[in-house]
């Protein structure tokens, strides 16, 4: 019953326990009456797990996959939540003000490692112009070492916490905060 919200999924959709234990796991990190937004929110899982935990004042989903747009907008309604969704390129996105948190399962990219290493690039580079200082970025990943990358060479980023989810696939929960 505690997921019952969850009535539409695309194939990389986060099932809602692991969604709901990541939210829980960064909820010492999270603001109360938050501006969050999740840049890939697949079916919104996450956005809504997030909104579980404690009041947001906005909740912001993108996915390029319009499809997993309308999805996330079924399974938001049938939470009893309001979110925003918009069917766009993360990279393309401007707002009228920044955001306290960004809360997003990082794409897994079926490409090579060229191709992964300049999405991060982006995402890092897109997230510091959209995130308020002192906001918050709280990333699940697979991608350690371009996540570290990312932490040396974007100064703007400092890592508050790391929390190992599933180490036969290497997949982790970041915590990053962007700095004034």
């Amino acid at each position: 019953r505690r997921f019952v919200y969850r009535k539409h999924s695309v194939a990389a959709s986060m099932q809602p326990a692991l969604a709901a234990v990541l939210a829980e796991l960064a909820k010492p990190y999270m603001k109360e009456n938050a501006r969050v937004l999740d840049p890939f929110c697949g079916a919104g899982t996450l956005l809504v797990e997030r909104r579980f935990l404690m009041p947001v004042r906005n909740l912001y989903g993108i996915d390029i996959f319009g499809e997993a747009v309308e999805k996330a907008r079924a399974n938001t309604k049938a939470a009893g939540m309001q979110a925003n969704y918009i069917n766009r390129d993360y990279f393309d996105f401007t707002h009228g003000y920044l955001f306290d948190e960004i809360i997003t399962d990082m794409p897994v990219s079926a490409g090579n490692k060229e191709e992964t290493d300049f999405l991060y690039r982006r995402f890092f580079e897109k997230s510091g112009e959209l995130l308020a200082d002192h906001g918050r970025v709280i990333m699940y990943s697979g991608e350690m070492g371009l996540v570290k990358k990312y932490l040396r060479l974007q100064e703007s980023f400092r890592l508050l916490k790391e929390f190992c989810i599933l180490e036969k696939r290497g997949m982790y929960l970041f915590v990053l905060e962007k700095k004034a």
